[in-house]
């Protein structure tokens, strides 16, 4: 299951000026990249296939191309007296790595996945839905 969840939007930021004064007259953003890391201890084979191939199906081993899976991610956060609900929607997320094995021998397996998504598809109260 699910352990933890960490999601960060973020652009980059420019300052612009102009020859005539040493103030910032403006600042303007670009390049918007959607951070997530998840931390679970479920393994998805389903997942892990789908990885492996590149996103055209599933595959049982390492593929030669040059194709990159993505995914989309629907987490829903719920207070813990249970009256306010936030929906958080990550699309077109690619992990350039996949952990496969983590763990010791006695203790539970727990992977994590890093990756970066285009874009926050959904943010808002979900509470009334």
């Amino acid at each position: 299951g699910l352990q933890n969840v960490t999601v960060t939007a973020a652009y980059e930021h420019e300052n612009l000026f102009t020859a005539d004064s040493t103030f910032r007259e403006d600042v303007k953003r670009h390049t918007h990249t959607v951070d997530i890391e998840i931390g679970y201890s479920k393994f998805s084979i389903e997942m892990a296939q789908t990885w492996l191939s590149g996103g055209g199906g599933t595959a049982t081993a390492s593929q030669d191309n040059n194709n990159v899976a993505q995914f989309n991610a629907t987490l829903v956060s719920t207070s813990t007296d249970g009256t306010v609900e936030r929906t958080l929607e990550v699309t077109d997320i690619d992990f350039p790595e996949f952990e496969s094995l983590n763990g010791s021998q006695g203790e539970y397996e727990e992977y994590t996945l890093s990756g970066t998504g285009e874009t926050i598809g959904q943010l808002e109260d979900t509470s009334g839905a």
